[in-house]
């Protein structure tokens, strides 16, 4: 998928994501919320900031996976530190072309993981009916064209 995908798209398309920790095996299932084009993660603590991941569906990255976005945010306020847009820790691209693996570096954490999607999929069958008919003209050849008429 190398489009950004819409929120009705996301709630349409999507039926889970589940990301597996590629250090300790561990899986768990990332939240979608309502008309939200992203999938979230857990928060968790790391360097003085809750962190929040969430994958972005609408802005896809080089390999046309979703880009990885983290939120800053303050943990006694819940407020978004502004000032870490600029760091390179806030956008992360996967590592791989054909699978969506992700390494995301923050100070002295380091997250390996991969996100494997289950896609919606719908099939409509049409019953379509065709005919087809061929007809060959046969003339008569002129010596007996005479016998006839």
């Amino acid at each position: 998928m190398r489009e950004p995908l819409t929120p009705k798209q996301m709630a349409s398309q999507i039926d889970r994501a589940v990301v597996t920790n590629l250090d300790s095996g561990e899986t768990s299932e990332l939240a979608v919320k309502p008309d939200s084009t992203c999938l979230f993660f857990e928060p968790f603590e790391v360097g003085g900031y809750r962190v929040q991941l969430r994958l972005d569906w609408s802005d896809p990255d080089c390999h046309g996976h979703p880009r990885l976005d983290a939120d800053f945010l303050d943990p006694a306020t819940g407020r978004h530190h502004r000032s870490m847009r600029g760091h390179p820790a806030h956008h992360t691209d996967s590592t791989n072309a054909t699978a969506r693996t992700y390494k995301w570096l923050f100070k002295d954490a380091s997250l390996r993981f991969r996100v494997a999607i289950t896609w919606s999929a719908s099939v409509s069958i049409a019953n379509v009916t065709s005919m087809s008919a061929t007809a060959d003209v046969i003339r008569a050849p002129r010596d007996q064209q005479g016998m006839h008429g």
